[in-house]
């Protein structure tokens, strides 16, 4: 399929897949989707109906919706007690700054200049068997925040592919 008519999908974008489960609430009004209890934004309702309605569509461009407001909206979304990276910024030190680093980063993004952080590892026991450990990746608070961004925009794509009985690592769902 070529570009789409949808004026909040105007560029072209890819099949990629992808964040926050899914889900209608009726209330009195039109029904309102939900990602993890938080009303969808419309660029990624339009995305999801799109996903939905035209399965074999190709979505390869979305990175237009990484903007200041949607990435601020994911920094209320994320986890604020997430440990520091390697350089020792804590969430609270980037909470106090956000308002001039998240318009910092999309032009960084814009000019195509973003470089991922070095990611700072740490070894923590294995679940029942405590004498072995496995490695964990801690990113960058910005990075995470970027990555939690990216997962927003992508879930839509990924939900419209599952069959409702599909339960494996979905949000919102046991794999049980």
């Amino acid at each position: 399929m070529g570009a789409s008519s949808d004026p909040i999908l105007s560029a072209r974008e890819s099949r990629v897949q992808g964040e926050g489960r899914s889900d209608y609430h009726a209330s009195s009004g039109p029904m309102v989707r939900h990602q993890r209890g938080v009303p969808m934004s419309p660029q990624l309702d339009a995305i999801a109906n799109r996903a939905k309605d035209q399965p074999h569509a190709h979505f390869t461009a979305l990175a237009h919706h990484l903007t200041a407001d949607f990435l601020e909206e994911t920094w209320q979304q994320l986890n604020q007690y997430g440990a520091p990276g390697l350089s020792g910024e804590t969430m609270d030190a980037y909470d106090r700054v956000r308002r001039t680093r998240i318009p910092a980063l999309v032009e960084t993004l814009k000019a195509h200049a973003y470089r991922v952080p070095p990611i700072r590892r740490v070894y923590i026991p294995k679940a029942g068997q405590p004498q072995k450990r496995r490695p964990l990746g801690i990113p960058e608070v910005e990075d995470r925040l970027l990555q939690a961004a990216v997962n927003r925009l992508l879930q839509p794509i990924y939900e419209a592919d599952f069959v409702e009985g599909s339960y494996g690592f979905r949000p919102g769902r046991s794999p049980h």
